[in-house]
């Protein structure tokens, strides 16, 4: 909601090259409000109140006041960022509840001009194609066994026992990952369309909720999940087979493990490597969800360790869940909100074969060990980027009252049932009578024409660069 005119005054206002670190949004804008407002625009700092997300650092040098209001907005809410403005009486506000709604007649407003919507070009249902490869570091043996094929057994660790370094199973193909995402508002449209994730585009993670860390034979393993990756777990010099192994269990409020990244060093000098066998491997699995078998669907992944020389060696690798395995598991696309389907289970380990004494402590080093996610919600801001809602002319009308700020109307008494709508603007004037008549526009929010048409722009700007992008590429290889 905007009141014409004072909240125009933020975008007259030019700031200056202050640096804000380590402090909370509310504390930057009262800072920015207070020193750069225009004179007509009044202070409040009650107005202001406290968000709780704290900015590392900020500055927006010699910007517009308003231009930094939007910006600092977008860092708690990236889609809409948060209503900011001045009231009808000159205070500013950033952030605070929204203002009242209020219910009139459709005999107490004049000239009511109703909602058109257009929708040639609507998009009211996205699905985003966002993975549909392997990638990374390949792995030196992959086996997919479907629910039944062939004998297996699950360790408690969760890891298939098959045998053998050699492929073995059915072929592998990385399965498509999809999120779809819907239009608020507009979910009875069914106006649908599909695209693949722009190049470039940030939509992993590799923040995941483990479960069921189980290590035996490793020193300090914290330090192999601190993200610091200069820490590090190391063998202890005692057992003969350590192992560090956790996972992401089915039905977790998790994103989709899609890889794994490991970063470690073995320095085999004066050992006889190939008596030492070892491996990282990433293993999906879940139950026959037809129970026609005991067996679990599984697919592991193995890399084998070599010998560094205790320099860090990395091994990231992108493995989608087989094809067969996702179709038996989802129809639809993902959701924002969609819990892991299957078990992720990742296992950094080594042997010690027959005959040969342990490996010293300290000559196998892991500095870090984690799973690789699809980030469900970095997905769904992309493919909301993407929706384009029916264009919508702002229903309007007029209402003799004292201007107030207000987030909705509702009109009662219309023949097709009452009118809701937010409210996207309230111009006032004072009439010879001394009466104030206000102008009030509603519309939902994003649908303006406006909206709509910025939104397509840069949608197809963007679409011509990524073109061109690729027409270079292909010219110089």
């Amino acid at each position: 909601m905007k009141l014409v005119g004072a909240s125009d005054l933020l975008s007259r206002r030019i700031i200056g090259n202050e640096i804000f670190e380590n402090v909370d949004v509310a504390v930057i804008v009262r800072a920015l409000v207070q020193k750069y407002r225009h004179p007509a625009v009044a202070y409040d700092e009650t107005l202001i109140p406290l968000t709780g997300r704290t900015l590392t650092k900020f500055s927006m040098p010699f910007r517009k006041l308003g231009q930094a209001l939007d910006t600092l907005g977008k860092t708690l809410d990236t889609q809409r960022g948060v209503p900011f403005g001045v009231l009808p009486d000159g205070r500013f506000f950033f952030a605070t509840p929204e203002p009242p709604t209020l219910t009139l007649g459709v005999n107490d407003v004049q000239s009511l001009a109703l909602l058109t919507v257009s929708g040639d070009d609507a998009i009211t249902e996205m699905t985003l194609i966002a993975l549909s490869r392997a990638s990374g570091t390949a792995p030196n043996v992959v086996s997919v066994y479907p629910a039944g094929y062939g004998a297996g057994t699950i360790t408690p660790g969760g890891i298939v026992t098959r045998g053998g370094f050699t492929a073995r199973g059915v072929p592998y193909q990385p399965a498509t990952y999809t999120l779809k995402t819907v239009a608020a508002g507009f979910e009875t449209y069914g106006l649908q369309d599909a695209a693949i994730v722009p190049d470039g585009s940030d939509v992993l993670t590799r923040t995941l909720p483990l479960s069921d860390v189980l290590n035996d034979g490793f020193t300090d393993i914290a330090n192999a999940m601190d993200g610091s990756g200069t820490t590090y777990a190391q063998n202890d010099g005692v057992s003969r087979s350590p192992y560090l192994q956790f996972r992401v269990p089915a039905g977790a409020n998790a994103d989709p493990v899609v890889g794994m990244r490991a970063l470690y060093s073995l320095d085999m000098n004066g050992l006889n490597a190939s008596s030492f066998p070892g491996e990282i491997t990433l293993q999906y699995s879940f139950p026959d969800p037809t129970g026609a078998t005991a067996y679990f669907a599984t697919a592991a992944f193995d890399f084998h360790l070599t010998d560094t020389g205790g320099a860090p060696r990395e091994v990231t690798s992108l493995r989608p869940l087989p094809e067969e395995f996702l179709a038996s598991l989802r129809s639809a696309p993902w959701a924002v909100d969609t819990p892991a389907p299957y078990t992720a289970t990742v296992n950094f380990s080594f042997e010690t074969l027959s005959g040969q004494s342990t490996v010293p402590a300290g000559r196998l080093k892991l500095y870090a060990l984690e799973f690789i996610g699809l980030d469900r919600v970095k997905v769904d801001t992309i493919a909301q980027s993407s929706l384009r809602p029916p264009a919508q002319e702002p229903t309007e009308f007029r209402v003799t009252a004292l201007p107030s700020a207000l987030s909705s109307v509702t009109l009662t008494g219309h023949p097709g049932g009452n009118l809701v709508g937010d409210v996207a603007e309230i111009a006032g004037e004072h009439t010879a009578a001394g009466l104030t008549r206000l102008t009030i526009k509603l519309q939902q929010p994003g649908a303006s024409e406006v909206s709509r048409l910025v939104r397509l722009i840069t949608q197809e700007a963007a679409a011509g660069a990524q073109t061109d992008l690729r027409g270079y590429i292909e010219r110089n290889p």
